[in-house]
């Protein structure tokens, strides 16, 4: 029971540094679920719940992970990625999943992963997460059973989006906006993919074939389907579909990739399907995906998801903190209840997104679970310190203007800055640069790399590392780099 107590330990610091070192979306899409199997004889064994997301990180993230592994664990020389109904656990034995079972069934529906499970013959679990899987023999990306039109909290700064999205739901895009393609943008943790799964459970349950695809999983399906020599059939589903959702587009990276939702756009558009998309930013600022599919997406309806004003935040934390009760036993209920004071506290000093407000509760109501006493003002101050001081700080800031004040802040070009040049100045501005991407924006590694004269996510990493050492030891570098943060949050 020790050793697995100590490997339980290890594992949580090596997940802790994942999320200190990729971007939030990247961690909670592809990390969140990762669990440790085993630690034997330098083997490593990690068990995800589904297929798709096993190939993607022995794809795409290995080196990472056996990176980050061997910091924790000693002598780690090999990892092997599981799906967790495939395994015995060692370690997590009450985790499965539905992995596997899925590609049986054929009609359009919304299965949640419990019910996966017992048709799968496996143990009892449950979870609130669920995969969507088309007729048409798609597996789309999971959809949490949470997001509906119904749990969505509407204000000022989101009521369009929402009138766009029920409107679509309900097939009366075409008469009421005069356009079968709806772009959503909106910095993270707004209510983009709130909506966009609420759009697609709404549309399943009438009997039309829609799916719903993170960019990422997207891109790996589409890739998937090329090296087992099913693209056609793959590209032929999909142009059969009603509605098509991808969210997070931003992240959609490729050329064939792109060129070939570029070809949906056109085929769902053109014979009246419907297309929903949602990004983090605007489609004139989605420049890597080329100009063929930015001029197609900017013939549809834009609408913009804005932040939260007091009294829609206010609202959340009420509404957050009544499901979140809900989950608790009764006799627990009472205890961890918010007084009025401290939901306006919440809702006074947590102004970036739901996200964050999501987590303001939680740590609330975990509190007086385990003290055992309630949240006086004093505490929820002591409590959520860090989230207020990254609410300040927060700001829609672009990797173009971080690069800008930069090469203002140490006399070099933007060109120089890019390139592979190697002087002293040019390589400590650069790594400045990257060190601000990755704390001030939500890009990867790699994405911030690309921005970088297509430089490998490990030189990003590297130059993070470098620029944290140096500021807790050099005063100089902790002064230029405190000062640019400054320039760029107030500007």
């Amino acid at each position: 029971m020790a050793d697995v107590t100590i490997a339980r330990d290890r594992w949580c610091k090596v997940k802790q540094c994942l999320q200190r070192e990729l971007s939030e979306d990247v961690f909670n899409n592809c990390f969140a679920k990762l669990e440790l199997e085993s630690d034997l004889n330098g083997l490593i064994q990690l068990s995800v719940p589904t297929r798709f997301l096993k190939n993607w990180l022995k794809s795409r993230y290995h080196d990472l992970l056996l990176a980050v592994c061997r910091k924790e664990f000693a002598n780690v020389n090999q990892i092997e990625f599981l799906i967790r109904t495939a395994v015995q656990a060692n370690l997590s034995p009450h985790v499965d999943s539905a992995a596997g079972g899925v590609d049986r069934l054929n009609s359009d529906t919304v299965v949640s992963e419990e019910t996966t499970g017992q048709l799968r013959g496996g143990r009892t679990y449950t979870n609130s997460r669920s995969s969507f899987i088309s007729n048409v023999g798609l597996i789309g990306s999971p959809l949490d059973t949470r997001y509906s039109f119904s749990s969505f909290v509407e204000g000022s700064s989101n009521s369009m989006a929402l009138a766009a999205s029920k409107c679509v739901a309900a097939r009366q895009s075409q008469q009421s906006m005069g356009s079968n393609l709806l772009f959503v943008h909106a910095p993270v943790g707004l209510g983009k993919t709130h909506l966009l799964q609420s759009i697609t459970a709404e549309t399943a349950a009438s009997g039309r074939k829609a799916i719903y695809f993170t960019a990422e999983h997207f891109m790996f399906s589409f890739i998937s389907a090329l090296s087992n020599r099913t693209a056609l059939s793959f590209k032929k589903q999909l142009r059969s579909i009603d509605m098509l959702l991808v969210d997070d587009l931003q992240f959609l990276h490729g050329q064939r990739v792109k060129q070939e939702f570029c070809h949906i756009l056109n085929c769902l558009i053109d014979g009246a399907g419907q297309i929903v998309v949602a990004a983090d930013r605007t489609v004139a600022d989605l420049a890597s995906l080329g100009e063929r599919v930015r001029s197609r997406l900017s013939g549809g309806v834009m609408v913009e998801i804005t932040l939260p004003n007091l009294d829609l935040r206010r609202r959340t934390v009420q509404g957050i903190t009544k499901s979140r009760l809900e989950m608790l036993p009764a006799h627990r209920r009472s205890l961890s209840m918010l007084s009025e004071d401290v939901i306006d506290f919440i809702a006074h000093n947590i102004s970036s997104n739901g996200r964050d407000l999501d987590g303001a509760v939680i740590r609330m109501i975990a509190h007086t679970q385990l003290s055992n006493a309630p949240i006086t003002l004093p505490i929820a101050e002591a409590i959520l310190r860090d989230l207020m001081r990254n609410t300040h700080e927060s700001k829609w800031i672009k990797i173009e203007d971080i690069q800008q004040i930069v090469c203002d802040e140490y006399n070099v070009s933007k060109s120089e800055l890019i390139s592979g040049r190697r002087t002293k100045v040019v390589v400590k501005a650069r790594q400045v640069a990257m060190y601000l991407s990755k704390k001030l924006t939500s890009r990867s590694l790699p994405e911030i790399g690309k921005n970088f004269g297509n430089r490998d996510h490990t030189t990003v990493l590297y130059s993070v590392r470098k620029i944290d050492e140096l500021i807790n030891t050099d005063h100089n570098v902790a002064s230029e780099v405190n000062a640019i943060r400054r320039h760029l949050v107030s500007c």
